[in-house]
């Protein structure tokens, strides 16, 4: 199992998740730095360069989002204010939550934070609207390989478990965006 893992010849593989990338910002930082322009783009989902003048908190070189980000600062000659830079979401979430900066984040690092302390946080969910490549939780393997019956009950019940995750954060998600737009 692996996030985006690359398919060979000879092998298979399943999509077990797809992600989607978000912007994250605390209600104070919202209500300090976001002007009307930038409340009324929030309605419909931000483009990157929106946002560029803005504190962020960034993820470490390594990571698919980080790499992608690289990527289209690049091509568009942009230079983000990254303010804070780490390996660990979770530390990117409370840093967000505590009102350094915004962050981009992919859907399912919000889950648990989300999904279990909704009522405690302060942190609003944007959509962001460029072409980012989605994350991909696959399972691979070779197609060559002997499957036993307990090896495709297993991937059944992942398949099944990454659905139900899938299907309850984009209405977690869903449900954080209308807060950002308060």
């Amino acid at each position: 199992m692996g996030v985006d893992a690359p398919v060979r010849k000879n092998t298979e593989a399943w999509t077990l998740s797809q992600e989607k990338a978000c912007c994250i910002a605390s209600r104070e930082f919202v209500r300090r730095f976001f002007d009307e322009d930038l409340l009324r783009k929030a309605e419909r989902g931000f483009e990157i360069s929106d946002l560029i003048h803005l504190p962020q908190v960034g993820f470490s070189r390594g990571n698919t989002l980080r790499e992608s980000l690289d990527i289209y600062y690049q091509e568009r000659g942009l230079h983000p204010r990254v303010v804070f830079e780490t390996s660990r979401h979770d530390l990117a979430l409370r840093f967000c939550e505590q009102g350094c900066g915004i962050g981009f984040v992919y859907q399912m690092s919000l889950y648990d934070l989300l999904q279990k302390d909704r009522a405690r946080t302060d942190l609003r969910v944007f959509a962001v609207r460029n072409d980012f490549p989605p994350k991909h939780t696959m399972l691979v393997y070779r197609c060559e390989s002997y499957k036993p019956r307990y090896m495709t009950g297993f991937v059944e019940a992942a398949r099944k478990v990454f659905k139900e995750y899938s299907d309850s954060i984009d209405g977690i998600i869903a449900g954080a965006m209308a807060q950002g737009e308060k």
